[in-house]
């Protein structure tokens, strides 16, 4: 080992910056180990992907089964879903190793959901990290856009129904929707083509713009150094932290066994929605109370609750529900978050003190009623994609549940935001009262 090390270091010359990163600092607050239950998550979402990748087909060839699944034997099932039973019933681990995959996905949504709340929350995104939060956005665009692509995959009714949306929605662009769909679908519903392009997406270019993505955010992180919690010695020019090694090590290495020894429980124990219960899809049966999963029912719940009053016809383009609920809700939310660190800084504009030290969410009130007033819309309106569920508890019609529901879903926020705002204000001008002149914060 030690000749080797020697060999390295003669030709790579590694020394020096090997133990400049080892003598990095690291926040010892558990709030920053989001970030690592993300990355974490996403390696045991290449790993399994890579294994389900060497057995799907993205064909939708009819063929006929002869597998396992004794409910399907003899029938003739598209090849993609043929391919995801023969994988869940056939393939010795292959279920095991679709529940990881599974798991890990939402796990690595949830996981940078709660990163970028924790960021917004404690105002990490101000100057001069605008960049690393802009990336972290388009992180998570992307994860939405491949887990939608995902679960269209195995083309079975639910899948097949969320292929029929994205055709819906791509063909509710106005002047371009038709030419859109074209693109890519190749063909009148479903085409021929769509799962081979949404195979290469999800597997190829989805990962490799993840890939990159991830890499200029940690490489801005440590370029710019971590933020922490204000706290005894800790300044712009002082940091405060656990190093790399040997501490920082084993923290990492010990949440990433947490993170795969988490996901594996899950995946023996916790059945995931199995294909072989929705069957294949067929026209006849689209229709179905189907939803899609936790990270995307806000845009199921925008298509359901948006009233069809709202259609309208413009200069030989028809502006449709799904445009609205599926294109302009989601580029509004996104744009939302991605401009309000410049209007943030404007807000605040003289009373930023630090550049490397968070803020605690009283301390900006504006900032944490704008988060949850934002947050609760976007809970408020994935309930929403339960309508029908809520009608049948109810025993109400599902109209008379759209019209309550979006009441609730415009009314709430805009109360929540108002209280969020006063209380906030109430109490930081009483904490400023009960501080010494020589600390107290500088007006607003």
């Amino acid at each position: 080992m030690s000749r080797l090390g020697r060999a390295l270091e003669d030709r790579l010359a590694l020394r020096a910056p090997l133990r400049h990163a080892l003598r990095r600092l690291f926040p010892g607050s558990w709030s920053f180990l989001l970030g690592e239950v993300t990355l974490f998550s996403f390696v045991a979402l290449l790993l399994s992907g890579v294994y389900l990748a060497l057995f799907y087909r993205p064909s939708l060839a009819p063929v006929v089964y002869h597998g396992s699944a004794t409910s399907f034997a003899g029938a003739t099932v598209p090849d993609a879903f043929a391919s995801v039973l023969a994988l869940s019933s056939d393939l010795r681990f292959g279920l095991v190793v679709r529940r990881f995959h599974h798991f890990a996905a939402h796990l690595f949504i949830a996981s940078l959901l709660l990163h970028a709340a924790r960021v917004y929350f404690t105002g990490a995104f101000k100057r001069p990290r605008e960049l690393t939060w802009w990336i972290g956005l388009a992180l998570f665009a992307l994860a939405l856009i491949n887990g939608f692509t995902g679960y269209c995959l195995p083309f079975d009714l639910r899948g097949g129904s969320a292929l029929r949306m994205m055709m819906t929605t791509l063909e509710s662009v106005p002047w371009i929707g038709g030419w859109l769909a074209t693109l890519a679908f190749g063909a009148p519903f479903p085409g021929h083509a769509i799962l081979g392009r949404l195979y290469i997406a999800h597997v190829f270019i989805g990962p490799a713009l993840l890939v990159i993505f991830i890499a200029a955010h940690l490489y801005l992180v440590v370029r710019l150094t971590h933020t922490n919690y204000p706290g005894l010695g800790r300044s712009d020019r002082t940091e405060v932290g656990a190093r790399m090694w040997p501490d920082q090590t084993a923290r990492s290495t010990t949440l990433l066994f947490l993170v795969f020894g988490t996901i594996a429980l899950l995946s023996a124990f916790f059945p995931v929605e199995a294909v072989a219960i929705y069957g294949p899809f067929q026209s006849v049966s689209s229709y179905a109370p189907l939803s899609p999963d936790w990270f995307l029912m806000w845009i199921e719940g925008a298509f359901r609750l948006l009233p069809g009053q709202l259609d309208f016809h413009f200069l030989g383009a028809n502006f449709t529900n799904p445009f609205y609920g599926a294109v302009l809700l989601p580029l509004g939310v996104f744009a939302a978050c991605a401009v309000y660190p410049l209007v943030d800084a404007r807000i605040y504009r003289g009373q930023i003190t630090s550049e490397h030290l968070l803020e605690h969410w009283t301390e900006r009130p504006f900032r944490t009623a704008f988060g949850v007033t934002g947050l609760l819309f976007l809970v408020l309106l994935s309930v929403g994609a339960r309508n029908e569920a809520m009608a049948a508890s109810l025993s109400l019609e599902v109209w008379q549940v759209n019209v309550a529901w979006g009441i609730v879903t415009v009314a709430a926020p805009s109360t929540i935001f108002v209280i969020v705002l006063a209380a906030l204000g109430w109490l930081r001008r009483r904490r400023a009262r009960s501080m010494p002149a020589e600390y107290q914060p500088p007006a607003a």
